[in-house]
């Protein structure tokens, strides 16, 4: 399900650069806009990618875990530099180069890019504690700019992040949590974090969808003037 909901995102967000009226193309903020579209492209190109591979690797009994790595190390950088195109406060800015290297160092240092390696419960604090920390980052500087063209669409799409990234911290640390103690893992959990997941790229569809029929509205508004 969050397969085909990315592929869904991935179509609408490629149809709301090209619906954009002519005469905006020219502006800072659309410039920026059509930048940060490009940028959420690449992101979920890579995380759809990625999670097409690692399904298809677990479906037939080969270790995955290396593809998780790689997948997240691959699609960080275009997710927080959209957050960086966005964000005007320096020392911001650095954080999110800080908060990539956190979970990079982790791998490498880990060896979690072997095709034989398994990722232990410590790798899901060491990637959504980042995540949720610059999400956070971008929407204190988001508030300081209420009056941007394109408020609304990030404030979404930022608490949409901060949302997912909370509820997979929680859920997903309780289950790696109990397998370690148990051994096993308690299938509420992970039919939980499946569905979080699922919410997290239906939600990004519903946000660009949205966004998506709002330029058409405008485009049709300016042709029939």
């Amino acid at each position: 399900m969050s397969v085909i909901s990315a592929a869904i995102l991935l179509r609408f967000l490629g149809k709301s650069t090209s619906r954009l009226p002519q005469k905006w193309a020219t502006l800072p903020d659309t410039k920026t806009f059509k930048r940060g579209i490009a940028l959420l492209l690449v992101y979920l190109s890579i995380v759809f990618a990625g999670e097409l591979i690692a399904i298809l690797l677990g479906t037939n009994g080969i270790y995955n875990s290396y593809i998780i790595s790689l997948n997240t190390s691959l699609y960080t950088p275009f997710l927080y530099g959209f957050l960086f195109l966005y964000t005007h406060t320096t020392w911001k800015r650095y954080s999110y180069v800080i908060l990539y290297f956190v979970p990079l160092g982790y791998f490498i240092s880990g060896g979690y890019y072997h095709p034989r390696s398994v990722l232990g419960g410590t790798a899901i604090l060491v990637i959504y504690i980042p995540f949720f920390l610059a999400a956070l980052i971008h929407l204190t500087d988001l508030l300081l700019e209420s009056q941007n063209t394109w408020f609304k669409f990030r404030l979404r799409l930022t608490l949409t992040m901060l949302f997912s990234s909370i509820v997979s911290l929680i859920i997903q640390s309780f289950e790696w949590y109990y397998e370690d103690v148990y051994h096993s893992r308690p299938m509420i959990a992970f039919h939980i974090a499946l569905l979080n997941m699922a919410l997290y790229y239906i939600s990004l569809t519903f946000i660009f969808m949205s966004e998506s029929i709002k330029l058409y509205r405008k485009q049709r508004l300016i042709q029939t003037r």
